[in-house]
């Protein structure tokens, strides 16, 4: 990398913010001049752990640093990228890009204008188990994918579409390289104001068809994708990081060779390689992996998700009290 050193600052030190800043800090090629959190004791702490100046205005933030990560409560993502922007300052912000499909537009196009650096934090990019699949996909005809876990409250202010299944449908419009042709969905609510289990089937251009359920009020956790190829079969496991691969029937009789076998991807945090992506674009001024269109198409998707539920499920938005369901 190059020998240019990137002064970050950190807005939004809470749960997950915090290793944003721990990994800047122990990074040969950032030097952590701040950090800024609605919280004046967090950000106390976390300054004093990391030997870093505590802030507690933006704009004084914004004039000591190069770059920021973003990651407060979504519904602020876009008002702080914003600011952040305008002030020439590249930003990482956490998924989801914005909330609105028009602020996270406004947001990508101020980055290009500025010339900005604008990446967005769908960590699972950087999963090892993606990074191991990558070279092993050519043309992916089904995908069936599980995203469950219970319910934290710590992304309460998004529902479950843009909180947890968001991630996968990234990863679809990744993978597939094809455009949206029909989207059918279906959601509830359970323990918050708005979806906590959803499940949607979307059909590509290109006959490709994805099944993803994402619930958050599971009693076990579990992200899994299934991806059907026609010369083999992905099992994907993000938790563990690795790729099981099932060869068809004729590939295994065209080798013989050729078993079931497991595939991992790289022994790094997944958010290292997220945040060493981003300082090595700012050095050499290249695009970002995860990039501000990317975060759009996947914004927009989920969006569709969503409307989709609500046209054909209206009582599952509108209800008061639901029984407490588990999906594991």
């Amino acid at each position: 990398m190059s020998t240019n050193v990137v002064n970050v600052g950190v807005v939004g030190v809470g749960s997950f913010g915090q290793h944003h800043a721990r990994i800047y800090t122990q990074h040969s090629e950032a030097t952590l001049v701040g950090v800024l959190d609605r919280s004046p004791e967090r950000t106390r702490d976390i300054a004093q752990r990391h030997g870093c100046e505590q802030f507690s205005d933006l704009d004084a933030l914004l004039t000591v640093v190069d770059a920021v990560s973003i990651a407060t409560p979504a519904v602020h993502h876009a008002k702080i990228a914003t600011q952040c922007l305008e002030r020439g300052v590249h930003v990482l912000v956490e998924k989801p890009i914005a909330i609105s499909v028009d602020e996270a537009r406004r947001c990508v196009a101020l980055a290009a204008d500025q010339k900005c650096i604008y990446q967005i934090g769908h960590l699972e990019r950087f999963n090892s188990a993606m990074v191991a699949v990558q070279d092993l996909i050519t043309v992916p005809h089904f995908i069936d994918s599980h995203r469950w876990s219970g319910f934290s409250g710590r992304s309460a202010d998004v529902d479950v579409v843009l909180d947890l299944m968001i991630h996968d449908l990234d990863i679809l419009l990744w993978l597939v390289g094809s455009e949206v042709e029909d989207v059918r969905a279906s959601g509830v609510r359970v323990q918050s104001s708005s979806l906590d289990i959803a499940t949607a089937r979307i059909v590509f251009r290109n006959g490709c068809v994805a099944n993803v359920s994402a619930s958050r009020v599971s009693d076990e956790k579990v992200r899994t994708m299934t991806i059907a190829q026609p010369e083999n079969v992905l099992i994907l496991n993000h938790a563990s990081g690795t790729v099981r691969v099932y060869p068809s029937l004729a590939q295994s009789e065209l080798n013989e060779e050729q078993q079931v076998h497991e595939v991992t991807g790289h022994d790094d945090e997944p958010l290292w390689r997220e945040l060493d992506s981003f300082l090595r674009c700012i050095q050499e001024n290249t695009a970002p992996p995860v990039s501000g269109h990317d975060g759009l198409a996947a914004l927009q998707l989920a969006h569709h998700v969503v409307a989709e539920i609500q046209s054909c499920f209206p009582s599952a938005m509108m209800s008061e009290s639901l029984p407490t369901v588990r999906t594991g």
